[in-house]
């Protein structure tokens, strides 16, 4: 990138794809379609990944859709009702606006307990401002400290004007170091049954899930 920089120039940008005069590739989403009756839609499809704004035209209607950060995570969700998942987003949570079927409905995000994973919340609450987090509480992270890593770089930024109160004080603890240094609580460590009961319990009130009620931790749905 520097060598690039340096025959183009100093005013040459930072960007890698404009600096060596290529086309920027196209978006592209992993999507797990968690409800048989959606998947007759669109073919019989359950995983699968495209260019986000095709996935944007495909007939589905879901009433929940769960983002979830890491991959690991999302291909181990079961079916769910009325339910889709969209995986490894990373920091190109932005694109979800290019997804009209977003719109109007119940929308959970669940990412890592990190301040990277807040930072991603909060950057994808500029597109859904009415995004639900899920285990990304102190009720989630406290029992589960034993099982916590470290994150080797912390999110630089403090602002994150749009979480909660619930949200806000974990992300403040992480950087503070109130329960370790550069704590990290990745979501793939936790129970993998704790986050199927926290996901079947957020769709209780859209009449999605008629399981009975987990006894584990749910979701936070705090605004």
């Amino acid at each position: 990138m520097d060598v690039l920089q340096g025959i183009r120039g100093d005013g040459a940008p930072r960007d890698f794809y404009e600096t060596c005069g290529l086309q920027r590739p196209v978006h592209r989403l992993r999507v797990r379609v968690l409800c048989p009756k959606l998947r007759t839609h669109i073919g019989g499809l359950r995983d699968f990944e495209a260019p986000a704004d095709e996935i944007a035209l495909l007939p589905l209607r879901p009433r929940v859709v769960v983002i979830v950060e890491n991959l690991e995570t999302g291909v181990a969700l079961p079916d769910m009702p009325g339910c889709v998942a969209l995986m490894k987003l990373g920091n190109a949570v932005g694109v979800l606006d290019r997804l009209p079927w977003l719109q109007g409905i119940s929308v959970i995000y669940w990412g890592d307990v990190d301040t990277h994973g807040f930072a991603m919340l909060d950057r994808a609450r500029r597109v859904l401002p009415r995004l639900r987090s899920g285990l990304m509480d102190e009720q989630t992270l406290l029992p589960y400290l034993h099982l916590a890593v470290e994150e080797k770089v912390q999110c630089p930024v403090a602002e994150m004007p749009r979480l909660t109160t619930s949200e806000r004080i974990v992300y403040d603890g992480l950087r503070q170091h109130r329960w370790g240094k550069n704590l990290r609580l990745e979501q793939e460590r936790l129970p993998r049954k704790l986050g199927i009961a926290a996901l079947e319990d957020a769709s209780l009130p859209f009449g999605l899930s008629d399981s009975s009620v987990a006894t584990e931790r749910r979701v936070d749905l705090s605004q």
